[in-house]
């Protein structure tokens, strides 16, 4: 069941679940039935109570919860497909580690990452993360054919397509990259050195090689969201509206466009100095 359940995740996905998070459902998901030592329509609440009071103390919280969170997906698969009646984990009481504020990159900070590309591969996925705040699946999946002089369409979460415009800049980068492109039977902008789609996970790891080597201090926090949240923060910086942040960002909901974007200081300040009346 377990199997069935990962590949039709992965199909659901468009064949795009990462594949660390793959390992990690099986591994996960593995563990706790081999401790529960039972079926899956066995599994009462009592058992997903008695695992998690011996596996916590052994893992951190950001690892128990990302275990809970493998179980629940599980669970309500099985429950959806009818092959159990009743979910056990479904009142389970969860919790969600803090998660560390994320701190938007400065605009030199920006410029000193991308200085540190060291082809023009690196610089161009930089630049146009940075410039267009687009997800990082949205990055590999931007095509050739969709890309135009000003515009690339962008292929967004739920089959929502939209619109974005390039900058010059931006266009640059990325021309100067497909001289050197390597030839290949795919239409992605950006590919791997074997001609093949990039990975998400070649990405990240990129991202904070170079940032390490730009002298950022917290490199290790450096991603394809960050560069997102820095766009968003930057775009309200320059008293662009908010609904229009979140048109750019492909965001269903305004809430969401809200949690990327970091108010400093400076701009409360201004804020309440200006003569509304």
């Amino acid at each position: 069941m377990l199997e069935r359940f990962l590949n039709e995740k992965i199909n659901r996905h468009g064949n795009r679940l990462d594949e660390d998070t793959k390992v990690a459902y099986r591994f996960d998901i593995g563990q706790f039935m081999e401790y529960v030592g039972k079926n899956e329509f066995e599994i009462t609440y009592n058992d997903i109570s008695e695992w998690f009071g011996h596996y916590r103390e052994q893992y951190s919280t950001a690892t128990m919860s990302r275990k809970i969170m493998a179980l629940k997906s599980y669970f309500k698969w099985l429950t959806a497909i009818g092959y159990i009646s009743e979910n056990p984990i479904e009142n389970f009481q969860t919790f969600t580690p803090k998660s560390k504020e994320k701190v938007p990159l400065t605009v030199d900070e920006v410029n000193a990452i991308i200085r540190q590309g060291k082809n023009s591969r690196d610089k161009a996925i930089v630049q146009t993360l940075a410039s267009t705040g687009i997800r990082v699946s949205e990055l590999i999946d931007m095509k050739l054919s969709d890309l135009d002089s000003e515009t690339v369409v962008i292929h967004g979460k739920g089959d929502k397509d939209r619109v974005i415009s390039v900058s010059n800049k931006t266009r640059g980068f990325i021309k100067e990259y497909l001289k050197s492109r390597k030839n290949c039977d795919i239409d992605n902008i950006f590919v791997s050195n074997n001609g093949t789609e990039m990975k998400e996970k070649t990405i990240n790891k990129t991202l904070k090689a170079l940032a390490k080597r730009a002298g950022i201090e917290d490199w290790k926090a450096v991603s394809p969201h960050l560069f997102r949240c820095t766009y968003a923060s930057l775009l309200a910086e320059n008293n662009v509206p908010i609904p229009t942040v979140q048109k750019i960002l492909g965001h269903s909901r305004i809430e969401t466009t809200m949690r990327y974007i970091k108010t400093n200081n400076t701009q409360v300040v201004n804020a309440m100095n200006i003569d509304l009346y």
